[in-house]
């Protein structure tokens, strides 16, 4: 059983915003097993370590599952020509707009939707996209008490009404710019650590 390796290693200022903090690694963990058991499409998770010294992460390392014949999104929309390809980028376009729709319905918003981030399996007119980098994920479970922060935010403790779909139209409503006031507030709770 083939498995990726990724280490994350911190220095300097970011070490020091690893101070009794949760890893990254360990976030991603977590947040990749929450995704897997949904039953959403994801690099299966296998296990996680750290190095800590005095309470700092100095390193820590994931491991998961290799899913193989796959390439970034990135890297396949790179390939496309942008002459002739406008078929498949809309194809592409559709899968990643019901990958999202799918973390939703399942309750988790994801905070670094990025084409990096996303593995495309199979013939690019009908690919299936797979979740490959989860660090942090906000869950929005509608009506349920807190707390409703999976992992990646660090612990803080946001508003519960502000954490459901609701909340985030509602403050978005009510907001003169949709990234200021409480909207912009959960947005920025959810950035991982050091970024």
């Amino acid at each position: 059983d083939a498995v990726v390796r990724k280490t994350y290693r911190n220095s300097g200022l970011r070490l020091l915003q690893t101070l009794w903090r949760t890893s990254r690694a360990a976030r991603e963990f977590a947040n990749l097993t929450a995704a897997e058991r949904r039953g959403l499409p994801c690099t299966p998770p296998r296990s996680y370590s750290e190095v800590r010294r005095f309470g700092f992460v100095r390193s820590s390392t994931l491991v998961t599952g290799f899913v193989r014949a796959t390439t970034s999104l990135k890297a396949a929309l790179a390939k496309l020509p942008r002459s002739d390809s406008s078929t498949t980028r809309r194809a592409l376009a559709t899968a990643l707009g019901r990958l999202l729709a799918r973390l939703h319905e399942q309750g988790l918003l994801w905070c670094t939707p990025m084409p990096r981030n996303v593995l495309v399996e199979g013939p690019l007119a009908a690919a299936r996209l797979v979740l490959c980098d989860l660090p942090a994920v906000v869950a929005l479970l509608l009506g349920a008490p807190a707390p409703l922060v999976l992992a990646g935010c660090g612990g803080v403790s946001v508003p519960e009404d502000v954490l459901t779909l609701e909340g985030i139209a509602q403050a978005a409503e009510t907001s003169a710019d949709a990234t200021s006031g409480r909207f912009g507030f959960v947005m920025e709770m959810a950035l991982p650590d050091g970024q």
